[in-house]
């Protein structure tokens, strides 16, 4: 027997509930479904000592704001799912966890919606599963010796789930980088691959690098006015913490920072020789950055505090060009190379030629089909804590 709903929203995180209280408030009949638990992916793939990069003032899901003794803090994993939790308690979200969705079709003027539960007849359908699916993983990876152990950063939790030994750890996004001050904290020999990295500072002249990011329009950058370029620009690198993050002070701490990875030779890691110039680049964004501030306060006349100068100049991390695994004793690969997206389960023609879905704000051209918590939804914003409720206003406005 199929079940009759208005509308199916798939996925309970802050997108999926961000619209379930939208749509609650309109009074509109709806379910959730999630395959797991309420914030499930903030819960099961982030590791133990993960943190939120915005501050948690920046947590602005609708009808639901930070509310806690810390503002300019960042939420652990834990707090932010708690956080997540009591949202979908405040305003009683209908909801089915442990819920799979197997596929979506088209008939007629309705959606069916297959689940390991039962199916659904729905008028309309709310993908709110985010940007990141898969794992992806480089195909080099099959090169590496069958005795050391691969994971993915989403399956990372702490440096005790892995071998004794050294770690290569291959990414220098937020992940990456994060991921390899943890294990350097915890004791283990890290050599880190990096690409291309945009530095920022975390604070400066007093306020938080994401409040500048609002004060200058950065997240206020709309979708259609932004080159493709842009669009895949990595995101700047930041700590959830009042710590900047500074290349050169983890190479100081024991971490060996290494070129992009290039290939996997038996037991020989491969990398460019473009960590200066990655470095370089990086820090050369932090230099933008500071400059704009800067502009900005003078011409707004604001009385900000002066930022006080590097207490000491550290040197350039030099790094090597090949690695033999066996004889540096590493014993794990953590792959922090991001995601591929994974819509299989959608059997409706809403996608372009590179398989992502064509809409504008989220509403498709498929009537009744809407997308939510991708990356430059609408604005740069779209997939961060603080740009969800726009997104999900203007979704709930198109739902009747």
């Amino acid at each position: 027997m199929v079940a009759q709903i208005n509308t199916v929203i798939i996925g309970a995180g802050q997108a999926g509930l961000s619209v379930s209280h939208l749509l609650t408030q309109k009074g509109i009949d709806h379910l959730v479904l999630e395959k797991g638990k309420v914030g499930e992916e903030w819960k099961s793939r982030r590791w133990d000592a993960f943190h939120l990069i915005t501050p948690n003032f920046m947590t602005r899901l609708p009808g639901f704001p930070y509310k806690g003794g810390k503002p300019n803090g960042f939420d652990s994993r834990d707090e932010i799912v708690k956080h997540f939790e009591n949202y979908a308690k405040s305003f009683n979200v209908p909801l089915s966890e442990n819920t799979e969705v197997t596929s979506v079709t088209k008939d007629k003027d309705v959606f069916i919606v297959k689940t390991n539960k039962g199916d659904y007849s729905a008028k309309n359908v709310v993908v709110a599963i985010g940007s990141f699916h898969k794992p992806l993983v480089p195909d080099i990876s099959k090169n590496l010796p069958k005795d050391i152990l691969q994971i993915h950063s989403s399956d990372y939790k702490n440096a005790k789930q892995l071998p004794d030994g050294a770690v290569l750890l291959v990414g220098g996004g937020n992940s990456g980088i994060q991921i390899a001050n943890d294990l350097n904290k915890s004791g283990r020999k890290v050599f880190l691959s990096i690409g291309r990295v945009r530095i920022v500072p975390r604070v400066y002249r007093g306020k938080d690098f994401m409040e500048w990011a609002e004060i200058l329009g950065i997240l206020d950058r709309k979708a259609e006015e932004t080159s493709e370029e842009v669009k895949n620009t990595t995101p700047p690198i930041l700590y959830g913490n009042p710590e900047t993050v500074n290349l050169r002070k983890l190479a100081k701490d024991g971490v060996q920072l290494v070129g992009r990875l290039k290939d996997i030779n038996t037991s020989k890691a491969i990398f460019n020789s473009d960590l200066d110039e990655n470095i370089q680049k990086g820090e050369s964004a932090l230099i933008g950055f500071k400059t704009t501030a800067d502009k900005y306060i003078t011409e707004h006349n604001l009385d900000l505090p002066e930022e006080k100068e590097e207490s000491e100049a550290l040197e350039m991390p030099k790094g090597i060009e090949s690695l033999d695994l066996k004889a540096n004793n590493v014993t794990s690969v953590i792959w922090a190379t991001g995601f591929k997206d994974d819509y299989d389960w959608l059997k409706v023609d809403v996608f372009d030629n590179q398989n992502q879905p064509v809409h504008i704000k989220g509403v498709s051209k498929i009537p009744g089909l809407h997308f939510i918590g991708l990356r430059w939804l609408s604005k740069y914003k779209s997939f961060l804590l603080c740009g969800i409720a726009e997104d999900a206003e203007y979704l709930a406005d198109h739902i009747k």
